[in-house]
């Protein structure tokens, strides 16, 4: 059997009231990627769902601007192609905490679950996949 790919998804860790400024490079040939967050303050031109918020294979960064405001966990996903690239794994988690929840907590735990069956999310009559 061939290799299996693996991955980690990306969590971005924020104290309340950061401002953080993520720059997008995207080095997949042929797809476009964006990030759209869930949890932060944002404007139009830094949601991921633009034109102008989209990055292209081999192009500049896009730069995105939020402010973390509210505490939680929050998802973050690709905008472009939303159902092929969660199943390419394009998607990770915001996690905002505030300054008492920071004093409180001496460990995290996040659990992704992930498992699509992208022959069966794309029209394939008979899923070829592992399952879903």
């Amino acid at each position: 059997a061939g290799q299996k790919e693996t991955w980690t998804p990306w969590i971005l860790a924020l104290r309340q009231g950061t401002k953080v400024r993520v720059h997008l490079r995207n080095v997949m040939a042929g797809i476009p990627v964006s990030l759209h967050p869930h949890g932060v303050a944002y404007d139009n031109n830094n949601d991921g769902t633009l034109p102008q918020n989209v990055a292209l294979s081999g192009g500049p960064p896009v730069v995105y601007q939020w402010l973390a405001d509210t505490p939680g966990t929050w998802p973050m996903h690709d905008h472009t192609k939303i159902i092929e690239n969660l199943g390419r794994g394009l998607f990770s988690a915001i996690v905002v905490k505030s300054p008492a929840e920071e004093q409180k907590l001496t460990r995290d735990y996040l659990v992704f679950m992930h498992d699509f069956d992208m022959d069966w999310i794309m029209g394939s009559e008979v899923p070829t996949g592992s399952g879903h």
